[in-house]
């Protein structure tokens, strides 16, 4: 869920954001209520300035995010890593909430993007429930920047594939400096209509529009 803020016309502070236990107790301790029907969390002219602390502490405050990639078994802190909540029906990364069981006999519910291992559907004992993500799980998600470089997160970086090279700029092609032999791909049944696009195409673009326009097609 896309985590926003802003002040009204009443100097209240509502923020709007993902549901979590710990974030939930936080919030109402500093005097924040929850709107139901807005679904925002509303603070008090008189404790805004706290409450943009808290969201900053949680979520960060920049207008620009980042993708960053998260080992679940590094939330709880153990090996030094940022130390985010992870509780019985929630896993959470500061006030952004990964994966979650909302009821006793619910699945879990993945928020953010899995991009290693697993979260298996059910987990604890029927009591008490648990999200429990194997070992080797990594969640990808978009943190603003100021949370990212606070809590020493690393944006993610794709390199090329191996073996592969970024591709080189393709030169201009103009038509006229020799013959060129086009190849159109129609599909069963549609040889007329493409035909006929082709035609209008011909007759309506220069080479450069034609090219771009025609290059879904070129095998």
């Amino acid at each position: 869920m896309q985590v926003s803020h802003y002040s009204n016309s009443a100097g209240e502070l509502r923020l709007s954001c993902e549901r979590s236990e710990g974030l939930d107790a936080v919030l109402r301790s500093i005097g924040g209520g929850f709107d139901g029907a807005a679904r925002e969390w509303v603070f008090p002219k008189r404790v805004a300035v706290r409450a943009e602390e808290e969201i900053a502490r949680h979520f960060g405050l920049s207008d620009e995010s980042v993708e960053v990639h998260v080992a679940a078994h590094s939330l709880s802190g153990g090996d030094g890593a940022f130390r985010g909540w992870r509780d019985g029906t929630q896993v959470t990364l500061g006030g952004y909430v990964l994966a979650a069981r909302r009821y006793r006999d619910g699945r879990s519910e993945i928020k953010e993007p899995l991009v290693g291992g697993s979260i298996p559907a059910s987990g604890g004992s029927t009591k008490n429930p648990r999200v429990e993500p194997t070992q080797d799980a990594v969640f990808s998600l978009e943190v603003r920047v100021d949370f990212a470089d606070a809590n020493g997160l690393r944006t993610v970086e794709v390199p090329p594939g191996e073996g592969q090279e970024d591709p080189e700029p393709e030169d201009p092609v103009d038509f006229r400096a020799g013959n060129y032999r086009l190849s159109v791909e129609i599909p069963e049944g549609s040889a007329e209509g493409t035909a006929m696009t082709v035609r209008q195409l011909v007759d309506a673009w220069d080479d450069q529009e034609l090219l771009r326009r025609l290059r879904p097609a070129i095998n």
